[in-house]
């Protein structure tokens, strides 16, 4: 009893001095149950265990505490931040649909997304930013922003081109529109995605001046993108870029609230689902895209829009077409465009109805061989056996149009 009595005291003289007066009470309660527990056994040698791990829980309580508080008082903005990114991460948790070629240029474009853990996002933290998940503000001035790097990683990869349109009163009032020089060679993966060459950015400016031009470009005004958060904050911010009391709309979190039935949040995706007849193939295409998508999400104006397919011609009348690959001059998006605008059919799956394969670039990881994909192989297999199948490449499909 009397050892119990002096690790009270101990402890008791600790909180004191720290100020914790509103545990004080806890203590005496822990002390009295201790003490009740060594009278009802008759054992004060288990008193004394019991007393000694829960004073040891005790402090272990007040360690994790002490170390929270300073957390706070050193960024007030921590715990708002880190609620924001687990909200991102079950965001992303629930995103794991098939993804076409076309949609990997960005990490909320691929199954590499996956890989972007909570700890990770934490240290990229950018301190004065106003985050809201779900855009409860209503924002009519603001910038969107997007993009384009040589790969995933911000502190090995590279920006190649930046781009942002000023909007004022939800009308474009200004546009930042710039490739950016990298350190490194663009790997011909990057190129079929984006449509940058290196020649494209042999001459561009290096990334500091880009970085102070997109600085003075955005003011105060809010930042809208889409996976901004996750992504496109956190590279520029290791490129140099300090914001200063922005806040932040990401349009992933914002859709998957609005929209939460939908297959996946890929800009992409929401490009289709609101009918936005625009080109997916570089930043400043996919800013104009985001721009339309943030109006209909801020807005409540959720429902599906179908495109009207305008037919230039029926030249490609009754021909079903499949696309596998990449091109490196025009997107997938353009070609099925191409194909519907002269009456022909486009499908993601060949099947024996299929006239028509066009062959790009296969730079999917998820390629059975380097140069040959599942489809192409399947398709293949199907000539061999007898099907009408043909496998053209881009220019021989261009010469069915001309």
């Amino acid at each position: 009893m009397f050892l119990i009595g002096i690790f009270g005291i101990v402890v008791l003289i600790y909180m004191v001095i720290r100020g914790l007066w509103s545990l004080i009470p806890w203590l005496i309660l822990a002390v009295v149950i201790t003490s009740a527990i060594g009278f009802v056994l008759d054992h004060w040698v288990v008193s004394l265990i019991i007393a000694f791990f829960s004073f040891a829980a005790f402090g272990y309580y007040l360690e994790k505490k002490e170390t929270k508080e300073k957390v706070i008082e050193k960024d007030p903005n921590m715990l708002r931040s880190e609620q924001l990114l687990k909200e991102v991460d079950e965001i992303r948790k629930g995103d794991t649909s098939e993804t076409s070629v076309d949609e990997i240029s960005k990490p909320e474009k691929t199954e590499i997304l996956v890989n972007h853990t909570s700890s990770e996002i934490k240290n990229d933290v950018i301190t004065n930013v106003k985050p809201s998940v779900h855009d409860n503000d209503l924002f009519y001035d603001y910038i969107i922003f997007d993009i384009e790097t040589t790969g995933l990683n911000k502190q090995n990869d590279d920006v190649i081109q930046l781009s942002a349109l000023k909007i004022v009163n939800d009308k474009i009032v200004d546009k930042l529109n710039t490739f950016v020089k990298p350190k490194i060679v663009i790997p011909e993966k990057i190129t079929y995605l984006t449509g940058i060459k290196n020649d494209d950015v042999y001459d561009a400016p290096n990334i500091d001046e880009v970085i102070n031009k997109f600085s003075t470009f955005i003011e105060d005004l809010p930042l809208v993108g889409h996976n901004i958060i996750n992504f496109d904050l956190p590279f520029l911010s290791e490129k140099g870029l300090i914001i200063n009391g922005n806040s932040v709309i990401d349009t992933v979190p914002m859709s998957t609230f609005k929209l939460p039935n939908l297959k996946n949040h890929r800009l992409p995706t929401l490009k289709k689902y609101f009918g936005i007849d625009n080109l997916s193939h570089n930043a400043l295409n996919d800013c104009e895209t985001n721009w339309i998508v943030y109006k209909k999400l801020r807005d409540n104006e959720l429902q599906q829009v179908e495109i009207n397919q305008v037919i230039i011609d029926d030249r490609l009348s009754g021909i079903r077409f499949s696309i596998t690959g990449q091109f490196i001059d025009t997107s997938r998006d353009e070609v099925i465009k191409s194909i519907t605008e002269h009456g022909g059919k486009y499908t993601k799956a060949i099947s024996g109805k299929t006239n028509y394969l066009i062959v790009g670039k296969q730079i999917d990881e998820r390629s059975i061989t380097k140069d040959h994909s599942k489809t192409e192989l399947k398709a293949q297999e199907m000539i061999n056996n007898g099907s009408s199948l043909e496998i053209i490449n881009l220019a021989e499909y261009k010469q069915l149009i001309s």
